[in-house]
């Protein structure tokens, strides 16, 4: 006889998923629910002159190695809906947490998606695997099936730093942290990790530095804070030359590298009756002739000679 279709979202957790899990050894430690796992606070949308949040986004469940390490999301659906209902849901959660193993439920059943291997199953509310289990699946199927290093492991074994009055990350530093570890651990030596102002780059870096102390990866680490803004040492991706039809418009894909350098690229045109040029570098043929497009960014420029027919 099967479940009850009357069942909510909310019933089914409780009554079948919460014991499929920690019948295998899920402890409350390693496993959190939508109310601790708000990961996004929602999209801003503009209409006009009226500013909204987008519903956040919330997973059902994250299983844990540890806190540093997530590991599995779950996504549960009441009983009027299949097992694989919930899946794509959670399997876009999982790639916004950086997570390999997606599952759903509507506590019929499993239904699972691996995304180290690509396969998907369906399997019953028993089944669910242990915590050993799905571990020794991920150390086993990583890096296209050839496993961790003992640096990796150890670095996935490290916890991250937490206290009283240390916040835990949001979804995005907590991948930057992992995959600047990860990165680490496999033995690549030089990491360039990039981040919005206001998005806690300070915190991310802080808790890089401390997996990697304690973890044993590294004794030493070296922090040099640079007191100057970061000026253009070249642009790339601009033409010698471009010939152009009147009325033709073409973008100039110009790059200030670094790519941290604060310097903003400035265009300008030699002969503006000839070809005009956007603050985004876009460019008009006017009429017949040849200019010149100049690009710079602080110190450094570029030119193309434009000629229109």
């Amino acid at each position: 006889m099967g479940i009850s279709h009357e069942l909510s979202e909310e019933d089914v957790k409780f009554r079948y998923i919460n014991d499929a899990i920690t019948s295998k050894g899920w402890t409350k430690d390693s496993i959190f629910m939508e109310q601790q796992v708000k990961f996004t606070d929602g999209k801003i949308s503009l209409h006009g002159n009226i500013v909204h949040r987008e519903k956040p986004k919330f997973a059902d469940y994250v299983l844990y190695v540890n806190k540093a390490t997530p590991i599995a999301i779950i996504e549960a659906k009441d009983t009027k809906h299949t097992v694989s209902y919930g899946l794509q849901q959670a399997m876009e959660y999982a790639k916004m947490l950086d997570v390999k193993f997606a599952f759903s439920s509507n506590g019929e059943g499993f239904a699972e998606h691996d995304f180290l291997t690509g396969q998907e199953r369906f399997f019953g509310m028993d089944e669910f695997p242990t915590r050993e289990e799905l571990i020794e699946r991920y150390k086993k199927e990583i890096n296209e099936g050839n496993g961790l290093n003992k640096q990796e492991e150890t670095a996935i074994n490290q916890p991250l730093c937490s206290g009283q009055n240390i916040f835990p990350p949001r979804y995005y530093q907590l991948n930057a942290i992992n995959r600047t570890i990860n990165a680490i651990a496999k033995g690549q030596n030089r990491i360039l990790l990039v981040m919005a102002t206001g998005t806690g780059k300070t915190y991310t870096a802080f808790q890089i530095v401390w997996r990697l102390l304690k973890s044993g990866l590294k004794k030493k680490i070296t922090i040099t804070v640079q007191k100057a803004a970061v000026k253009t040492s070249k642009i790339t991706g601009m033409p010698k030359n471009l010939k152009l039809k009147k009325n033709q418009t073409v973008t100039l894909k110009a790059t200030a590298a670094p790519m941290t350098s604060l310097q903003k690229l400035k265009y300008k045109s030699s002969n503006k009756k000839i070809v005009t040029v956007t603050s985004k570098g876009v460019i008009k043929a006017k009429k017949k002739g040849k200019a010149v497009i100049t690009v710079q960014s602080g110190s450094k420029t570029v030119k193309c000679k434009v000629t229109v027919k």
